[in-house]
């Protein structure tokens, strides 16, 4: 057997180990430094993977049980028709920042690419049911990011997580959506134009292989990811027990910058973030304030948010005068302005076109600048 066929089966048998379900990044670890290799450890007989430390004897009868059911060929076949490839922490393409995290992923299949550029990161995370201000804030904040030259990292989830994304994709920039599922999977399922999306101009990345369905538990285990690949963590609006405080608390076990953005004190879902600055987080007020903290000169962000937009006239600078991040009711706003409703929805209908508006649930209006 050649090195590189011998090679391609080690990566089979690493597979294998990853498809079983159940068996976490920390259990593959002690399985490849018993054995010393993925085949060794995949065909240990029942008593050698009983001495192994750590592996009592359910784990071991689950494990062979299960062993005997797993076929990687076909998924890495699969894997080959999709483009999704699988990384070791040897491979040099395996992202530096995750290598110095505890309990790293043994594998990591990424979907579209990882660039040397994306060591500099920000993570943004928050709720999934985040008011219409987290929900800018999120984008807002993205897109500054992305034309500063930063890569954007988020869980691809519902709410903060996949306007985070689409900031950074609407400025022109990268983005990583770290995924609690195999990359064959769209979860949410609305959100499959938007993985496309941020696999043709950065990449979605899971430890879990392609099969692997969405389990409650993979999410809290994966921000440990978004958070390894950042250089630091911003919270745009999460409540008292929002899995975001998980991504928060596991970069400052990394050593990493947290930044949380002040909200409503009487709305439930700011809470979260207001506890992460009374703890220590840094209070943002816009990308400048991350940027400093973390050293990085300010270039081609716009500081205060509005820099290029575009002239509007008398009328739609009126309507536009009376919109938030929050969100405004169309009827609040002819009554502000007092226009013919006709006109009101025909102006906020131009604006959205030029993206300096857009429209929410409840037929609420709030700014997209």
């Amino acid at each position: 057997m050649n090195q590189d066929s011998k090679k391609t089966d080690e990566r089979l048998y690493l597979l294998a180990l990853s498809m079983i379900p159940e068996i976490r990044a920390d259990l593959i670890r002690r399985l490849l430094d018993h054995f010393g290799s993925p085949g060794a450890a995949w065909k240990a007989d029942r008593k050698r993977l009983e001495a192994v430390q750590g592996l009592g004897p359910t784990t071991v009868e689950y494990l062979v049980s299960k062993r005997s059911s797993i076929d990687p060929v076909p998924v890495w076949e699969e894997m080959e028709k999709m483009g999704i490839r699988m990384l070791t922490p040897e491979d040099p393409d395996y992202p530096p920042g995750l290598k110095s995290i505890y309990d790293p992923p043994v594998t990591l299949f990424v979907k579209g690419g990882i660039l040397p550029e994306d060591s500099m990161a920000i993570s943004i995370v928050g709720s999934r049911r985040a008011s219409n201000y987290g929900l800018m804030t999120s984008r807002w904040l993205a897109g500054e990011l992305a034309r500063a030259g930063l890569t954007v990292i988020s869980g691809m989830a519902r709410g903060v997580d996949s306007y985070a994304h689409l900031g950074a994709l609407d400025a022109g920039g990268r983005t990583l959506a770290v995924m609690g599922c195999g990359l064959d999977k769209i979860y949410p399922p609305e959100n499959r134009k938007l993985k496309e999306r941020i696999e043709v101009s950065g990449a979605s990345i899971s430890e879990y292989p392609p099969g692997t369905p969405p389990m409650a538990w993979h999410f809290p285990a994966r921000n440990r990811i978004i958070s390894g690949l950042s250089l630091g963590v911003i919270i745009t609006e999460a409540g008292e027990k929002s899995g975001a405080l998980i991504t928060a608390d596991l970069a400052l076990e990394q050593g990493k910058e947290v930044f949380a953005v002040p909200g409503n004190i009487r709305q439930k879902n700011h809470r979260g973030a207001h506890r992460l600055i009374k703890e220590g987080a840094k209070l943002i007020q816009g990308v400048e304030d991350v940027l400093e903290e973390l050293g990085i000169p300010l270039v081609n962000a716009s500081v205060d948010g509005k820099d290029g937009r575009p002239s509007m006239e008398p009328d739609e600078e009126k309507i536009f005068k009376c919109l938030d991040y929050d969100g405004v009711q169309l009827e609040s706003i002819v009554e502000t302005t007092g226009l013919p409703v006709s006109q009101v929805s025909a102006i906020l209908m131009m604006l959205e076109t030029r993206r300096l508006v857009q429209r929410m649930p409840g037929n609420t209006y709030v700014r997209a600048d």
